[in-house]
């Protein structure tokens, strides 16, 4: 496994040897990269031949590849006809967290922890963070169902009358709760979108509504039915939105420096070879004695950095 960025180039090199280990040449040798979102981006493709036994492929990672673990595949097939299968994976995340992890816990070398173990855990630590900083609005009504009978009353704008797609959700901006860097709804082709909806119907099913996110920042957003075209239908009970919204504290930059702290506390509580890496390796450590363990003084950092982010401030209060 390796960690990339987006953009980057994803190396494969494999080798192929004999039952006498001696390099050997397959009839043939193909690569297949799944996503984070189970699509398939390279379909079983030859590899090149560098040598006898010996063969690459290079893959570069869109700009705008989702992040998480890819899956690879390499099938290799004998001149007998038996396939073997090798199973490999690579992680796109947002930055090289893997390096600031290490040196914030003072982990030097991969002898404590490898960088396939840290990159799972710093990814699971950031999705962690983004549920834990936004806020999250389950349900929200949108507009007013004003043609169907003993409902509410029209609204002065964005009324569902089988016309109108215009919404705005109650609280803004939006926040890219998937951290893929773009704010997007769910219009059928976007692994995790971060606003959903739905809109019950006439015999109170539940029907998916497709959402375009117009502005972010100002919550508009286009709502249809899941031809992506025709509006809400005027008879509909209710259209409903799901969503997270971000905290008017909200820093990038912060959220990278949490998410570095939280993924230390997780290998401190789960690798006990840490703590004394930590002690040995911190040039900080070698100045200033900790009283506190290690463990719990990335946690109370991470706290307080959450905290910074996820409390909106107010005449530099929290």
């Amino acid at each position: 496994m390796a960690i990339f960025e987006r953009g980057e180039t994803y190396k494969n090199r494999t080798t192929v040897k004999s039952r006498e280990n001696v390099y050997q040449d397959p009839s043939k040798i193909s690569i297949s990269i799944v996503d984070p979102c189970d699509t398939t981006l390279l379909a079983y493709t030859a590899m090149s031949k560098i040598d006898t036994g010996i063969y690459n492929y290079n893959y570069n990672i869109a700009a705008d590849a989702p992040f998480g673990e890819y899956e690879v595949l390499v099938k290799s097939t004998a001149t007998g006809g038996n396939i073997s299968i090798y199973k490999d994976s690579f992680f796109v995340l947002p930055w090289n967290i893997i390096t600031q992890v290490r040196r914030q816990a003072g982990l030097s070398s991969t002898k404590s922890i490898d960088d396939d173990s840290l990159a799972q855990i710093a990814w699971d630590s950031y999705k962690e963070i983004l549920d834990d900083v936004f806020y999250y609005w389950h349900d929200e009504k949108l507009g007013c169902t004003c043609g169907v009978a003993n409902t509410s009353a029209c609204c002065t704008s964005e009324n569902i009358d089988g016309t109108n797609k215009n919404f705005h959700t109650t609280h803004r901006p939006i926040a890219d709760h998937d951290g893929d860097g773009s704010v997007l709804g769910e219009d059928g082709s976007v692994c995790e979108a971060d606003i959903t909806g739905y809109w019950i119907d006439t015999n109170c099913d539940v029907q998916t509504a497709y959402i375009t996110v117009n502005s972010a920042e100002g919550g508009d957003i286009t709502v249809t039915q899941d031809d992506g075209t025709s509006a809400i239908p005027a008879t509909a009970k209710g259209v409903y939105v799901t969503y997270y919204s971000e905290p008017s504290a909200f820093n990038e930059r912060l959220l990278r420096k949490a998410t570095t702290y939280l993924t230390a506390y997780e290998v401190a509580t789960r690798f006990g070879e840490l703590d004394r890496a930590t002690q040995a390796d911190l040039s900080i450590v070698q100045n200033q004695a900790y009283r506190t363990p290690p463990a719990k003084r990335f946690l109370d950092k991470y706290k307080e950095i959450r905290n910074m982010i996820g409390v909106p401030k107010m005449g530099g209060c929290k």
